[in-house]
């Protein structure tokens, strides 16, 4: 149960990166994905609060109790926490290369067959 807590308080981290990221993207004009026409641009909501917010996540990130989140008390000793470690890599490595790897190989097979 340690393994899930701990995979999903990196994963909260992950998305308060990711979605302040994609919002100042979105107001430099730089998605690589049309946007809505009727959305509109407000330098507060999407420069300033995502700017506020990357940098409360990093603060946290430097705060954060990262030895205690990756180690279980063993008999009174702190031990690491392999089954937590052993998710965050199949979470955050391995599952979404394999993942990137299926999409490519896909997407090389439907440029084959269109060309034809």
């Amino acid at each position: 149960m340690d393994s899930i807590i701990v995979l999903s308080a990196i994963s909260r981290f992950v998305q308060f990166l990711v979605v302040p990221a994609a919002l100042i993207t979105f107001y430099m004009g730089r998605a690589h994905d049309d946007v809505l026409d009727s959305a509109k641009k407000n330098i507060f909501t999407d420069m300033f609060m995502p700017s506020f917010a990357l940098f409360l996540t990093v603060f946290m990130l430097f705060r954060f109790d990262w030895k205690s989140e990756f180690s279980v008390k063993h008999h009174g000793d702190l031990v690491l926490n392999y089954s937590a470690i052993i998710a965050m890599v199949i979470g955050y490595i391995v599952l979404p290369a394999v993942l990137f790897w299926i999409n490519h190989r896909r997407n090389e097979k439907r440029k084959m067959v269109n060309e034809e």
